[in-house]
């Protein structure tokens, strides 16, 4: 692929270069604040507009478009991770009684367990005293 650059000019702001194979897609990056207010950005805070949209709105439109994208994309986050987080916490919750059902469960399994192996020992014990009393 050959890189070569040309010069074009937009809104006769004057002429500056470009990539040959350019396709004229604009990429708007907003940083920080805009005016008054404050605007938390995404995790992705590029916003492709063609430039035959950004001519046809000019450049005020165009932020206003690339705000309310950006505004829009951070309350479907917000709103993602609140939901996210309700259902990391209704998971916790139904993990935690599974596992102390669990532990229940285990621990009944250890009293059955001790039981028979005090069984199997006084019945051993008995044996052995009667074993001995037999060949004494």
């Amino acid at each position: 692929m050959r890189l070569g650059f040309c010069v074009s000019s937009d809104f006769g702001a004057g002429p500056h270069l470009t990539f040959a194979h350019d396709d004229e897609t604009v990429v708007v990056t907003r940083a920080g604040t805009h005016g008054a207010r404050s605007l938390h950005m995404p995790s992705n805070p590029h916003v492709v507009v063609p430039m035959s949209l950004r001519h046809r709105l000019g450049e005020t439109a165009t932020e206003g478009i690339v705000d309310m994208f950006a505004a829009h994309q951070q309350f479907q986050t917000d709103r993602f991770e609140r939901r996210l987080s309700e259902e990391i916490g209704g998971l916790r919750l139904e993990m935690h009684q599974g596992f102390a059902a669990i532990r229940q469960e285990i621990a009944q399994g250890e009293a059955r367990q001790l039981r028979w192996i005090l069984t199997f020992l006084v019945a051993q014990m008995g044996v052995l005293a009667a074993w001995m009393q037999l060949y004494r």
